[in-house]
């Protein structure tokens, strides 16, 4: 009798085991499928649209970009100057708009991400409690002592059979837990990236609104040009021509004031009158922070390619550093302040001397900040930047807003790239 009553326990143990492990599956499953069949499958369907509008952006601003080369082939006009500085703000615009729903798509994926891991951390919680179930039985099993194991079993090698398979179950529970862990740290380390990259480009769409604001004042410029030609080239010709003469005018002033500065500071020093010590090699700083990118190097050959369109014989002296209209200048070192060179609409520039018969100039000069003779430290604040066709201090050849940077050694200049950090 006790042998049966044995028996009917173990078959009810077995049966209440069996159910656990169905319901505990049923528990796990039937609410990530909810999650799966709403919220997930709404942000993928957001995430594919969003790719969609990126594709369609793509193609115009594919097509804005050959229009902008299709214009800058032809001959060059103020028209057609004022055509391509269009194109190029609403290629810009389309930038900024794909910019913007790239950040878009990237909160979805992070939005996703999260509820992944909280899936992963449901499952990771179930999968303990299935597991804790079977650690539970098992201890039950452990502890029958062998009357009741032979009472309840025909052999005692089918009762280990039994503890055997219920140990396999458990091991592959715990190599299930690990494996939703490992996943549940994948998804973790995602969203970090899909955090870094958003910030990432959160920083573009800041720069490419500097360069749409760049774009207005150039447009802002040309237009004004428009007006003052009223819009005859011939009349546009003509005041490139007088710019011209304007350049030739200032490197010969810039070399022979050089010169005669640095003889004036030599017979100074001798005589122990400096208002202020310039001593040592001369260590060069960023006048302007040159993360905007340089779109003319010292000697550029494309910068004389580009003027020789326009009949135009330059030579590029300098650094062109984009940056935004009134963009502060900093002094490169400590220095006098040789010449600030106010032209009203034409080329303005500040002059600044250093030791070792070493000068900077800064153009495109829009407010100055400093008077000559006065003394400066390598930082202080010198002027604003300026560039922008049509604006105080930037000259009728001034491509776009910007500050042109040189160094001259007694009045040669060098390429300023062998002088700055």
């Amino acid at each position: 009798m006790k042998r049966e009553v044995v028996k009917i326990k173990t078959k009810i143990a077995k049966k209440r085991l069996f159910g656990v492990l169905i319901l505990s599956a049923i528990l796990v499953l039937i609410p990530l499928l909810a999650i799966r069949g709403s919220t997930i499958s709404e942000l993928n369907q957001q995430i594919s649209e969003k790719r969609e509008d990126i594709s369609s952006l793509d193609a115009k601003m594919e097509s804005l970009e050959a229009d902008i080369v299709a214009k800058q082939e032809k001959s060059a006009t103020l028209k057609s100057q004022i055509e391509i500085i269009d194109a190029e703000i609403q290629k810009t615009t389309q930038e900024i708009e794909k910019t913007k729903t790239e950040i878009e798509i990237t909160n979805l994926e992070i939005e996703n991400v999260e509820l992944q891991i909280q899936e992963k951390e449901q499952e990771v919680k179930k999968q303990k409690e299935i597991l804790a179930e079977f650690i539970r039985v098992l201890h039950e099993y452990d502890q029958k002592n062998p009357v009741e194991i032979l009472l309840a079993y025909d052999t005692l090698s089918s009762f280990m059979d039994q503890v055997e398979y219920l140990k396999l179950i458990e091991n592959n529970q715990q190599l299930a837990l690990d494996k939703l862990q490992d996943l549940k740290q994948e998804l973790e380390w995602k969203k970090v990236e899909l955090t870094s990259k958003k910030s990432e480009l959160e920083d573009l769409e800041a720069k490419l609104e500097e360069t749409k604001t760049r774009l207005d004042a150039e447009m802002y410029g040309r237009v004004r040009l428009l007006d003052l030609t009223q819009g005859q080239e011939v009349q546009y010709r003509n005041l490139l021509e007088k710019a011209e003469e304007e350049y030739q005018r200032v490197n010969a002033e810039i070399a022979a004031v050089q010169k005669e500065y640095q003889k004036k500071l030599e017979e100074a020093r001798k005589k122990n009158i400096l208002g202020g010590p310039i001593k040592g090699a001369v260590s060069l700083a960023w006048p302007v922070d040159p993360s905007g990118r340089i779109t003319a190097y010292f000697m550029d050959p494309t910068y004389t390619e580009w003027f020789k369109r326009w009949n135009i014989n330059v030579v590029h002296y300098g650094l062109d550093i984009k940056c935004l209209q009134g963009t502060l200048i900093a002094a490169a070192a400590d220095a006098y302040v040789v010449k600030c060179r106010n032209a009203g609409y034409g080329y303005s520039y500040i002059m600044l001397a250093h030791n070792n018969e070493i000068a900077t100039i800064y153009g495109h000069v829009s407010a100055f900040n400093v008077t000559e003779g006065q003394y400066v430290k390598q930082g202080d604040i010198i002027g604003l930047s300026g560039g922008a066709r049509g604006t105080l201090g930037a000259g009728w050849l001034t491509t776009g807003s910007h500050l042109h940077f040189e160094v001259r050694v007694n009045g040669t200049p060098v390429d300023p790239m062998g002088y700055l950090p």
